[in-house]
């Protein structure tokens, strides 16, 4: 199921229109209903006022089939055979960062795991702002292609094609691509934190 699917299906099963859950996340109905059509991929931003408004969380949105999820934990001995997951080419979920052309690629199945792989895109020149980010448990970073400048608390770390850093738990970071074409990196979080 699409996200957008998802999104209906979550807000019928709980008895809301359009127009309601516009007006609990401050998102307008023809929004909701592009995201919901599939027309539209949100932001992060946009994506985190919908879940709060539905009082779920993202996670909820990116589990491919929460049922699957709870038979793989009530039975170990499946875990096996039943938690093989592949994730084709093209077929991984997208989000944008809000106001900028980052993308992020979910590379695992879900957010039901014991880590998030994230597949990031980053056009020149952009990045976190002047947001801070942190994470409850420990994030990896491997620079594919291009370059980035992170920030952790008040040193500046440059990593190139390679390059790879680690960011400890509960450590503020910050991140921009300074070079002149786009920057692919892949994030490794454990334990999921989206």
């Amino acid at each position: 199921m699409e996200l957008g699917e998802k999104i209906r299906k979550i807000r019928k099963q709980k008895g809301l229109s359009l127009e309601e859950v516009g007006k609990i996340c401050g998102v307008s109905n023809g929004s909701l209903s592009l995201i919901e059509n599939g027309l539209s991929n949100p932001s992060v931003g946009l994506l985190k006022k919908i879940t709060k408004g539905l009082e779920i969380s993202i996670k909820t949105l990116f589990d491919d089939d929460l049922e699957f999820a709870e038979e793989n934990k009530k039975s170990k001995s499946n875990i096996n055979q039943t938690s093989v997951r592949v994730v084709k080419k093209g077929l991984q979920k997208i989000l944008i960062m809000p106001g900028t052309d980052i993308k992020f690629y979910l590379v695992t199945p879900d957010l039901n795991r014991g880590m998030e792989v994230l597949l990031e895109i980053t056009p020149p020149k952009k990045g976190s702002g002047l947001e801070w980010y942190t994470e409850e448990g420990e994030t990896c970073v491997y620079i594919i292609e291009g370059e980035y400048e992170i920030i952790l608390g008040e040193k500046k770390y440059h990593i190139k094609e390679g390059d790879s850093i680690f960011i400890p738990s509960g450590m503020y970071y910050k991140w921009k691509n300074p070079g002149k074409k786009d920057t692919k990196a892949l994030w490794i979080i454990v334990p999921p934190s989206f």
